[in-house]
């Protein structure tokens, strides 16, 4: 029991704040929702902030990278798909 406590609560600290350059950064609850209800599949995405956006790379199953902005409140800015020729 305390096993599966400590394992979700360390899950939640991770999907929660992330790191870039060693800083960790808050996602926006609404912002971690509406990406994860996107993107289900998705579970090693990491985050950035950029100015007022926050944006989320994360590499497909098909091999492609991916990069999707959203505002602060939330809202989609931008989706980006690389693939390799």
């Amino acid at each position: 029991m305390k096993i599966t406590i400590l394992s979700a609560c360390i899950f939640l600290a991770i999907r929660s704040t992330t790191t870039f350059a060693g800083n960790p950064i808050n996602i926006p609850v609404k912002v971690s929702e509406l990406f994860h209800h996107s993107f289900p599949e998705v579970k090693n995405e990491i985050w950035y902030k950029i100015q007022d956006s926050y944006e989320a790379y994360f590499k497909s199953q098909d091999g492609s990278s991916c990069k999707i902005y959203y505002s602060r409140t939330g809202k989609l800015l931008y989706t980006f798909k690389y693939y390799q020729g």
